[in-house]
């Protein structure tokens, strides 16, 4: 197992800082940390980074996260190196424009003339090998790089959450599975009678595929301009488990992780 770690320097060589400032900083970096092990497939452990390593006189410390798989880790290291170099990530590594904008969110508290600086341990090193340094200035380039909003063709999971039929513009509310939030899906009133049908089962999960609008920002699906709506195929839990274990030599002597992290690199 491994650790992902990174110091996090909020004031350096000076003496103080405004509790509410320090509580603003430290809220929007968490918020960071979090989106990372999203971008990392560790969102199971998103909510165990820890602080250790105070320095006297300053508010200096360390972000942890410990009991990962060692190529997760390295991951995690690769996605900060990316976004506080503003550099295109390893292959392998996928970071979403929300959590580029989120490490710009860092900076809003602070002042003109303060620096954000941050230490990216690695290989288990015992001291920062590399230092990021982040300003309002670089804050507002990073935000002025990427939209705020932007348009492509895709599609959502979710359950219908409400109708809106007499209006103009009538829409489904859908509920995405992924998120739980709600996605207005807008339609064309000859698509009514497919959009009825998607409503007979209450709790039925349905795809929605159509141009999407999402809120870069919040790193959420707003809504999308439907061009078709279809049932989920029912989950079988017996079949899936009855699958779990059928093939066992399929990866060779790697293990599923490997293989998986093989095919995301060939991928791209």
């Amino acid at each position: 197992m491994a650790n992902l770690r990174i110091r996090v320097e909020l004031n350096k060589g000076r003496v103080g800082m405004p509790l509410g400032k320090m509580a603003n900083i430290t809220h929007e970096t968490m918020k960071f940390l979090k989106m990372v092990c999203e971008d990392i497939g560790a969102l199971e452990v998103a909510d165990k980074w820890i602080a250790l390593n105070f320095e006297n006189d300053s508010v200096d410390f360390d972000c942890e996260i410990s009991s990962l798989e060692s190529v997760t880790a390295k991951r995690g290291q690769s996605a900060f190196r990316s976004i506080m170099a503003n550099e295109a990530p390893d292959a392998g590594v996928f970071i979403r424009p929300a959590t580029r904008l989120q490490y710009s969110q860092i900076a809003a508290p602070i002042d003109i003339d303060e620096i954000i600086r941050f230490g990216l341990y690695t290989n288990g090193s015992q001291r920062p090998e590399a230092w990021y340094e982040l300003d309002r200035s670089r804050a507002d380039a990073i935000t002025e790089e990427i939209p705020q909003v932007v348009s492509y063709h895709g599609e959502i999971q979710g359950i219908v959450h409400a109708l809106f039929k007499e209006t103009d513009h009538p829409k489904l509310v859908v509920r995405e599975l992924s998120t739980k939030n709600l996605v207005d899906c807008f339609f064309k009133i000859e698509m009514y009678h497919s959009a009825i049908e998607v409503l007979e089962e209450r709790d039925a999960v349905i795809f929605v595929e159509g141009q999407v609008t999402e809120n870069m920002a919040l790193g959420m699906v707003e809504s999308i301009d439907v061009t078709d709506f279809r049932l989920a195929p029912e989950f079988n839990v017996e079949k899936f488990n009855a699958f779990i274990g059928s093939v066992p030599d399929l990866t060779g002597k790697k293990s599923t992780e490997e293989t998986i992290e093989e095919y995301r690199a060939n991928a791209n």
